[in-house]
């Protein structure tokens, strides 16, 4: 599940009412929904009749072709879900006018320098002290090893699970997992794999989730150990994450 944007993505739809709607194919000039999203994938869409108008973040299905309108932002009817009549309705991809003004409203982070030693199996790699690579910001702030969000909306999280490893010790490859806890919980959706490797090296992967969040919740990144048995003398930790505010 990611965010995704595109250029020239635009349907058309004859669905009424305020639930999902059914796209029913590209325009002449126009790509569809389904070329650049995935199943699960999330977008900033526009449905219009020509008079009136909605805008919000919708969730595409590839089952039926559907976009669930998942959160309205702005619409003709208040802001709140148009009821749709009966006949032909534009929907297209957008970015919200209240998003632009945010653009660059982000905070990256890495983790600091330093070793740590893990043995044994389904052992857990901290990896979620993090340092400030921005100045100024006051969407987000940090503590040892958390942001803390100092806003109500939408957030995407974007990181990369990776870090060196020395093994003297004889440990064999198994798998890791990358998670976002959420107010020290593991936040749905954020679970990336990685391994570990039998000598030194680099293990990395990443992906991103989007998520409503309340001014006060907490984000960190960690590093989970699957399968696999392993005796790993020193972990350097080479993860990131990046919060970017979307409302």
């Amino acid at each position: 599940m990611a965010l995704v944007y595109g250029d020239r993505v635009k349907e058309t739809t004859t669905t009424t009412g305020t639930g999902t709607i059914t796209l029913a194919g590209a325009e002449t000039g126009f790509q569809s929904f389904g070329s650049v999203m995935s199943n699960g994938d999330t977008c900033y869409y526009t449905i219009t009749d020509g008079t009136d108008w909605e805008v919000g973040l919708g969730t595409y299905t590839t089952s039926g072709t559907t976009l669930a309108r998942t959160t309205v932002q702005d619409s003709s009817n208040s802001g709140s879900a148009v009821n749709w009549g009966a006949g032909s309705k534009d929907v297209f991809i957008t970015i919200p006018a209240q998003h632009i003004s945010a653009m660059g409203t982000f905070i990256h982070c890495i983790d600091a320098t330093g070793n740590q030693s893990i043995t044994g199996t389904e052992a857990t790699i901290n990896i979620d002290t993090v340092q400030d690579e921005t100045t100024g910001q006051t969407d987000f702030s940090l503590a040892s090893d958390q942001i803390t969000v100092n806003f109500d909306g939408a957030v995407q999280i974007s990181y990369s699970l990776g870090y060196d490893i020395t093994d003297t010790a004889g440990g064999t490859r198994g798998s890791t997992k990358g998670v976002i806890d959420k107010n020290s919980t593991a936040l749905t959706g954020s679970a990336t794999s990685s391994y570990h490797r039998e000598t030194s090296g680099q293990a990395s992967s990443g992906t991103t989730v989007v998520d409503t969040c309340a001014d006060g919740d907490t984000y960190e990144l960690r590093g989970e150990r699957q399968t696999g048995t392993v005796n790993i003398d020193t972990v350097v930790n080479r993860s990131h994450i990046t919060l970017v505010r979307l409302a």
